[in-house]
Order: structure tokens, then C-alpha cells, then sequence
């Protein structure tokens, strides 16, 4: 079971590889929603969850995960907002 600082620190890499491989799925497929009628909601849970699948599997195995280089990631993405705040 997940220990929910595991979570806290783990949150904020996912988020940010998530987000940036959401940004590189192709624009083709959205447009071709829209010409077949799908609203937003639509073309959003039918198309992006399934195409993000490898990148969720990626982040954490079935059976192992590894904690120090997700704690490394997340630390090295944190930097750069740390040293703008500052």
C-alpha cells in the first residue's frame, strides 16, 4: 500500500510527465473527433486516457516501482520552480 507521502511526492512528477506527453498526441485525432460530431468530454475520455496508457505504465509497474528514481525526477522538476519563488 501507498503511504500517502509516497503519494505527496510522487504527484507532482506524474503530473508533469502526463501532462507533457498529452501534449505530443497528435492533433489528427482530435480533429477527426470533432468532423464526427464528439463534444469535448467526449473526444477527452475516449481519446486520452487510452493513448496515455503506456506512459501510466511507465510511471509504476505492476509489480515494482522504482521510488528512488521518481523521487529523483520529481526533485529535479521541482528545482526550476524553486529558484523562480526564491
Amino acid at each position: 500500500m501507498t503511504s500517502p507521502t509516497s503519494v505527496a511526492f510522487q504527484l507532482g512528477f506524474c503530473v508533469f510527465v502526463l501532462s507533457n506527453y498529452m501534449r505530443v498526441l497528435p492533433k489528427e485525432l482530435d480533429e477527426a473527433a470533432v468532423v464526427d460530431g464528439a463534444g469535448v468530454w467526449t473526444r477527452f475520455w475516449r481519446l486520452t486516457p487510452p493513448l496515455c496508457r503506456p506512459a501510466l505504465a511507465n510511471l509504476q509497474g505492476q509489480f515494482v516501482a522504482n521510488q528512488n528514481m521518481i523521487a529523483a525526477a520529481a526533485l529535479i522538476a521541482a528545482i526550476p520552480t524553486l529558484i523562480v519563488y526564491q
